[in-house]
């Protein structure tokens, strides 16, 4: 009986979608065959014919786009984050222009009255702030000198008082009472200390004059609570100095007028007269605001040539010093320490994506080898293939360069330091996309032009064999040793904090593993080369599919192990960078807990009971005692051992036992010597010098790498309560809690407790060290990302490469009996085998270089604890199930063509 032969799908059995595609290609292809104009006219629609070829080169020109426009995006993007962080401490209305002078309301002096005075400063003022961009409108303001103030009709009190008038200060406070008419608003202290309400009057005495004033209005004192923005340029004046005991006068706010008349009718010998102008924040980029810094300076060289002169008693208007320059100077800093890391970033992308271009060069000829020889026949070179790539390949690249300068910029302001990017830099990133990209599509096009000449070569072309098996790893492996060696072993520190300065990012620490995971990626490749040979012999009794795919491992080509090597070099650096980010997020987090003692410490008045609900602890640190015999001064914490776990941070990290059975260790027997836990060279046996001749003699039980409350460069000891009290060993009492900082600072607030300070693990990592690094890391990241991308360009080449050679091969098997399920499992193993080889490599590989430089991404080196190494595993299971949906999607398609393919046709082109 005769077996019924199989015929290979055609277009007409592949459905509407199959059919519809199908059906537009061929006639596409018709179209183009029969124009009249010569092959480079019709070149530019032929690779439409080719979609995944096509994807291909849309990809990896779309991805070299992309990393070529980030890095100004980025930098702009991060120096303007920088800048708005660095300004978020400082008061907007002395950050920039504060002007001041003194000026005498009464009396006269050479230069005339002091409405006179006031108006020639102010005209002065106005002229010197000419010019000056990003300023927002002057607040004007005149601070009086301190009055007894009480009512009217009542016997002199001494409570003191200060008139105030600010532009918008009724518009920023909170109002009372209020009484129709003109007069004074007076604080609700003041009105409840004078017994005053609105609508009454109250009498003012300056000592030289006095006055009767009209109270408006009754607002809160602003005093009472934290202070609001609008008054923070006045917190003196509000609030009094620091550490005085002293209150200082409650604020009396009135208009201009009513201010000039009561300060006429007060005899004051010299308000405060003060020009405030804020700096224009909104959409401000640190480009701009580097040119209003600049132009700061200026303002009192114009007051000094313009303004009146020194005459009596009245004081030339001056400008404050302004913190924007010291931000700007800052940001710009950040940006330096930022721009070699993540241009070498975006130059590592660019090669990656480079390279597959080189290689989509190579597919081009492959696929296309037929029209290859016949114009080679015609006479065709080498030159004339290169235009014509060119000419295929050029309306793609342009979208796919658009698209990608496009996502560039709007990826930077997603996910990027800030949305706020410099007018310029869309400009500037479109100009690197330009040149870039012709230097992908050249690349593409003498790759192509060298493969066509090794086709239509009779012989092989001279030294082409030798340059293939020369071992480029070897050259790659010996840069990384190179850069290895650099970073061990000179004397700068990979992870650089100048002077006050941010963090820097050293680029070997970046372009080391980029090199580390290439080379020996390339080398285990080789390796492979001779390896699966063998799967031969061993899958000769392997079911189908198994069988089909050690067949196809067995023989892969060249290309298929680039593809490996590609795929694990993209895998390694996302991987990388997983490993550094998870490492330096854990690091930042730890010495900033170490540095707290936890993720809130509060430094109490006195000893209070713990609020209820929250997981602390209470904790006494003594500073400067000696330690002997090392005499040494040392830092002693004193702990609850029972509480201490629960309030306090610990990583597994800092000892080889667990907190408690640590703590247990303080909690033996008393005696006359103490057990204490050390961190830092401390002998065994000692005791600490308590002053007036006082010994207490201790006894290390644990010696640890870091504990909670420890400081840089100081040793630490930490001993129980009932230790410390037996030495009469007590200090400032400071209260840690675990948890959510914000969540703990609104319980301690409601509770009540009386605090000197409130710290928070938030505040601490928001510093310049640890921005800088986590930047660089996360556009380390967002490459690794975009190289995972290539790959999938590359696995689209590969398929490419190998379709025609497939569905040949698909028809005959079925002939002879093969299922198309097994084909298709086939298929998905061979793509999945590749692929699981790649995540292998390039994690293994990734893990090690991270594990290798580890301890150098440290900002802060002298903080404890050293730097944490974490593996970070949900990244590695998403990059190995994203492979599987590549595999799974890639065997899908083959099998999808091969199902549609027409086998005389393919056998002819084949030919």
């Amino acid at each position: 009986m005769r077996a019924k032969p199989v015929q290979p799908a055609s277009n007409e059995r592949a459905g509407p979608a199959g059919r519809s595609w199908g059906r537009s290609t061929a006639a596409l292809r018709r179209w183009l065959s029969g124009m009249g104009s010569p092959p480079w006219v019709r070149a530019p629609f032929l690779l439409f014919t080719f979609p995944t070829l096509l994807l291909a080169i849309a990809t990896s020109v779309g991805i070299l786009a992309i990393a070529s426009a980030s890095s100004p995006a980025f930098l702009s993007a991060a120096g303007n984050r920088a800048f708005q962080d660095g300004m978020a401490p400082f008061c907007p209305y002395t950050a920039t222009a504060q002007i001041t002078s003194y000026i005498p309301l009464v009396g006269r002096v050479a230069l005339g009255s002091g409405s006179q005075r006031i108006a020639a400063t102010d005209a002065s003022v106005q002229h010197a702030i000419t010019g000056i961009a990003n300023l927002d409108p002057v607040v004007h303001t005149i601070l009086g000198g301190p009055l007894s103030a009480s009512k009217t009709g009542a016997p002199s009190a001494f409570h003191q008082v200060r008139l105030v008038e600010r532009d918008g200060a009724l518009d920023h406070v909170q109002k009372l009472q209020s009484a129709e008419g003109s007069g004074v608003w007076i604080t609700d202290t003041s009105a409840a200390t004078m017994k005053v309400k609105a609508g009454d009057s109250i009498k003012l005495d300056s000592g030289a004059g006095h006055a009767t004033v009209r109270v408006a209005g009754v607002y809160r004192d602003v005093g009472t609570g934290p202070l609001p923005q609008f008054w923070c340029s006045l917190g003196v004046a509000i609030n009094g100095y620091p550490n005085s005991n002293i209150p200082p006068p409650r604020l009396v706010l009135a208009d201009r007028d009513l201010f000039l008349q009561l300060g006429t009718a007060l005899r004051d010998s010299g308000d405060q007269f003060i020009w405030e102008y804020p700096l224009h924040t909104q959409g401000l980029t640190l480009h701009d605001a580097g040119d209003t810094a600049a132009r700061l300076f200026g303002i009192q060289q114009a007051l000094e040539t313009t303004g009146p002169q020194f005459f009596g008693s009245v004081t030339l208007a001056s400008v404050s010093s302004p913190q924007l320059p010291g931000v700007v100077r800052l940001a710009n800093e950040t940006v330096d320490a930022l721009r070699g890391s993540v241009q070498a970033i975006s130059l590592a992308g660019s090669i990656v994506a480079l390279l597959v271009l080189g290689a989509a060069g190579i597919y081009w000829v492959d696929r296309r080898r037929s029209e290859v020889a016949v114009l080679s026949a015609k006479g065709a070179g080498s030159a004339a293939i290169m235009v014509k790539v060119v000419l295929e390949a050029l309306p793609v690249a342009i979208v796919a360069a658009g698209l990608g300068w496009y996502a560039a910029i709007a990826m930077v302001r997603a996910v990027g330091p800030t949305r706020l990017l410099d007018p310029s830099v869309p400009g500037q990133a479109l100009r690197q996309v330009v040149w870039t990209g012709a230097i992908g599509l050249l690349l593409m096009a003498a790759t192509a032009a060298a493969s066509a000449r090794r086709l239509t070569e009779l012989g092989p072309v001279r030294g082409a064999q030798t340059l293939s098996r020369a071992p480029w790893e070897a050259a790659v492996l010996l840069l990384a040793a190179a850069s290895l060696y650099e970073i061990l072993t000179r004397g700068t520190a990979p992870i650089e904090s100048g002077t006050g300065g941010p963090a820097k990012v050293d680029v070997l620490l970046l372009l080391f593993p980029i090199l580390f995971v290439a080379g020996l990626a390339g080398l285990a490749s080789r390796g492979l080369r001779r390896l699966l040979p063998r799967l031969r012999s061993a899958g000769s009794r392997w079911p189908p599919a198994m069988y089909l795919t050690s067949r196809r491992l067995a023989g892969a080509s060249r290309t298929a192990l680039a593809l490996v090597t590609a795929s694990a070099l993209a895998i390694g650096i996302l991987a990388y960078a997983g490993f550094l980010t998870a490492s330096a997020k854990a690091t930042a987090r730890a010495k900033a807990e170490v540095f707290l003692g936890s993720d809130v410490a509060v430094t109490l008045v006195r000893d209070q009971p713990i609020p209820a609900g929250l997981q602390a602890t209470k904790v006494e640190s003594v500073d400067g005692i000696i330690y002997y015999p090392d005499q040494v001064p040392v830092k002693a914490l004193i702990v609850n051992p029972r509480t201490l776990p629960a309030g306090a941070f610990w990583d597994g990290s800092f000892g080889a036992s667990s907190l408690p059975s640590l703590l247990r260790k303080l909690e033996g027997p008393p005696g006359d010597t103490a057990p204490i836990l050390a961190v830092g060279p401390l002998k065994p046996e000692g005791g600490l010098a308590l002053g007036a001749g006082t010994q207490a003699p201790v006894r290390i039980v644990a010696s640890l790498k870091a504990f909670p409350g420890e400081s840089p460069n100081e040793p630490l000891i930490v001993l129980s309560q009932d230790a410390a009290s037996r030495f009469g060993l007590t200090g400032p009492v400071q209260l840690w809690a675990r948890g959510d900082p914000a969540a703990i600072t609104r319980t301690i607030r409601h509770s009540g407790l009386d605090t000197l300070s409130v710290a928070t693990i938030d505040s601490v990592q928001a510093t310049s060290d640890f921005r800088a690094v986590s930047w660089a890391l996360g556009f380390l990241q967002a490459l690794g990302i975009m190289t995972g991308a290539i790959a999938l360009g590359g696995v689209l080449l590969y398929l490419e490469a190998r379709q025609r050679a497939r569905e040949i091969s698909y028809a005959l098997s079925r002939r002879m009996g093969l299922t198309r399920r097994a084909h298709a499992v086939s298929v998905t193993l061979e793509l999945g085998g590749m692929l699981l080889i790649a995540w292998l490599l390039g994690v293994f590989l990734a893990g090690v270089a991270a594990r290798i430089l580890y301890l150098k991404l440290d900002p802060l080196p002298d903080f404890p604890p050293p730097a944490l190494y974490r593996v970070p595993l949900p990244l590695i299971g998403l990059i190995a199930l994203a492979l599987l949906v590549v595999a799974a999607v890639g065997a899908w398609r083959v099998q999808r063509a091969a199902d549609r393919a027409r086998v005389a046709e393919v056998m002819r082109l084949a030919a």
